[in-house]
């Protein structure tokens, strides 16, 4: 992490001219090109000693660092004379009520010494703040509520990883370097969408979830919350949607592709659904935590759910079932596009979704639309015909037109996924399958969200498949994910600006419970975070990994669920036929651990370190593991390489 240290520059310099009583105007060359040297050691020293204290994650704009430290103490005091941030203080007391058994009083004026002084700053931009820290007060500037909570999150992560410990950690020095940081975001929209219509999760564990995107200081949670296989929010004049559409029959001991499709004599036994009281509940504590909500109501595709619970919503009327996991695509059931009924009831429910959900956008899906029953359907090919539409194509980009007029008199506006269909004007597409899609588009004057599968789809695999629990497919390892950039450079100035920002995804076809969801989640929001959060010219993925060390603790103690994959050892064999031969190479994503080996043996801090390919010519097993220092870092690795 580079890191300005002027000030100690200026101590250094001070305190060496001090000791040796040297006079630098007098100085002989030989002597003033010492001390130039030694200045650049200890210097060298100085940054490094800092990088060690300062592992922020996203990574701030700019970090001041000079010597000693603030320490937390019971006689800590928070002054917040506005009411209305004094909520934040929690977020600063609860870790230290937990963790160091510490109980920090909130007062409304400053004592003389050891506080934190929240300061409103009106010059600083939405969500920016400045940290002041000094060896006995603590100083955090901002212009709105966002700003003053990212402050205090930046003070957590310059604490001891014990500071996430939800019990007490004993024999901790609770202390935070002195210096100055400013920062703010590079983009307004940092989202993550998490899919429990797929599986059900509990509304503790979403807010669980709510917590960690607020400490990676993510600011939309993309609610997908409708989909084939389940609704899971309460409509009041719709109770079927929840009654029928949120269960299902399935078998929990299958994978999602092992299943068969059920049938009507099964019994629902898999689902559930949030209350509206259990939505507006969870949206306080998501707006606490500077979070907005973003609903998903799909539409007119992958809505099995609610044509089996309303069959009038289909072209056929027919009852059909909330599907399983063993239906694949294509989805037949989707919402007529040609009748009037449709739009009523699509209506009603966006009416009461919009009362519930105050954030400014709501998402309506609009991707993976199946059109053959508006082929076959007379409403449809009716609609078509009364609206001069050239096929269905154009009705579906007429459905959506539809609806954007009703969320756009509902006070919102209307997110999309972008396919193939003409997205109507004052509609933001969200880019999901080409990033490349981000010039083209925002040239045509829109704004867009950037949620590329190549690099933001959670559900792919994060290392070796063989290591890994089992996903959707594809591979979106860590530094993939840390590569994004959702206004790459090409752009020109108006179309970076309508780049609103970025969002991961985690689809939960394969990520059936909880803990498997917070494996598939960290440390890739992590990384995430930065890519959305941190100038691009500040990204190093050198520097990242450095800090996510650090980081993998706070995890720990946070007793998270979370992924080592990119600390684990890859391997690739290339094989000669002629010689009889085999070249084993391994590799591994962080470049700050070292990968050691062993042949026909168990590896150990001893075993040699992998520097280059190694050579093999007979059949042989190999163990290999990533150390940091002594310490075993990564999943050990046994393979045998069969020479033909």
């Amino acid at each position: 992490m580079m890191i300005k240290t002027a000030g100690v520059r200026r101590k250094s310099l001070g305190l060496f001219a001090s000791t040796c009583k040297i006079s630098l105007e007098v100085m002989s060359k030989k002597y003033f090109i010492f001390l130039i040297a030694l200045l650049a050691v200890s210097n060298w020293m100085v940054g490094q000693s800092f990088i060690s204290e300062v592992n922020i994650i996203p990574r701030p704009q700019v970090v001041r660092l000079d010597s000693g430290s603030f320490r937390f103490t019971s006689e800590t005091k928070i002054v917040i004379p506005q009411m209305e941030y004094r909520r934040i203080a929690s977020f600063i007391k609860e870790p230290f009520k937990q963790a160091a058994n510490i109980s920090l009083q909130v007062i409304d004026h400053s004592p003389t010494e050891n506080f934190i002084l929240f300061r409103r700053d009106k010059k600083l931009k939405p969500e920016n703040y400045r940290l002041s820290i000094q060896h006995d007060r603590v100083f955090i500037y901002a212009s709105d509520y966002n700003g003053f909570f990212y402050g205090i999150q930046t003070v957590k992560q310059l604490l001891p990883p014990q500071i996430f410990s939800k019990t007490v950690v004993s024999k901790t020095e609770w202390t935070i370097p002195v210096g100055e940081i400013e920062d703010g975001p590079r983009f307004r929209y940092r989202g993550l969408m998490l899919d429990v219509s797929r599986h059900f999760f509990s509304m503790n564990y979403i807010k669980e979830v709510v917590d960690r995107m607020a400490e990676h200081k993510i600011n939309r949670l993309h609610f997908h919350a409708i989909d084939d296989q389940g609704w899971r929010i309460e409509i009041k004049k719709y109770p079927r949607l929840t009654q029928i559409g949120a269960y299902r029959a399935e078998s929990r001991l299958l994978t999602w592709n092992e299943v068969v499709a059920n049938r009507p004599d099964q019994y629902p036994n898999y689902g559930g659904f949030y209350t509206q009281n259990q939505i507006i509940d969870l949206v306080q504590y998501a707006a606490d935590r500077g979070i907005q909500i973003i609903p998903e109501i799909e539409m007119p595709g992958h809505v099995t759910s609610a044509v089996a619970s309303y069959p009038f919503l289909s072209c056929t009327d027919q009852q059909v079932l909330v599907p399983n996991a063993g239906v694949l695509p294509p989805f037949l059931n989707v919402l007529c596009a040609g009748s009037e009924s449709t739009y009523a009831f699509m209506k009603n429910v966006l009416t009461e979704i919009a009362k519930i959900f105050p954030s400014a956008y709501i998402h309506v899906g609009g991707d993976e639309v199946t059109k053959t029953h508006w082929k076959q359907c007379s409403n449809c090919q009716k609609k078509i015909k009364e609206e001069k539409l050239k096929d269905e194509e154009e009705l579906e980009s007429y459905f959506i037109m539809r609806i954007r007029n009703i969320v756009k008199d509902l006070g919102k506006k209307m997110i999309v996924w972008k396919e193939q269909s003409k997205t109507p004007e004052g509609v933001i597409p969200m880019i999901f399958k080409n990033v490349n899609e981000v010039t083209s588009i925002t040239k045509q004057g829109y704004e867009v969200i950037v949620a590329p599968a190549s690099h933001t789809y959670f559900d792919f695999y994060q290392g070796m498949p063989e290591q890994e629990p089992l996903a959707y497919g594809g591979h979106t390892h860590l530094s993939r994910v840390y590569s994004f950039d959702p206004a790459p450079d090409k752009m020109d100035v108006k179309q970076q600006s309508r780049v609103l920002g970025g969002q991961a995804n985690l689809w939960a076809e394969f990520v059936h419970n909880e803990q498997t969801s917070e494996y598939m989640l960290y440390p890739r929001l992590a990384a995430f975070s930065e890519s959305v959060w941190s100038l691009a010219s500040k990204k190093d993925w050198t520097d990242f990994s450095q800090r996510m060390m650090t980081q993998y603790d706070r995890y720990a103690f946070a007793n998270l669920n979370f992924a080592r994959s990119a600390l684990n050892v890859n391997y690739k064999i290339e094989r000669d036929k002629e010689k009889k031969s085999a070249k084993l190479f391994l590799h591994t994503e962080f470049p700050t651990v070292a990968i050691r080996f062993a042949i026909n043996e168990n590896v150990t801090a001893a075993s040699p370190i992998y520097k280059d390919s190694i050579l093999l010519k007979q059949d042989t097993e190999i163990s290999a593991r990533t150390f940091s220092g002594n310490q075993p870092v990564g999943k050990l690795l046994k393979i045998k390489v069969e020479i033909q």
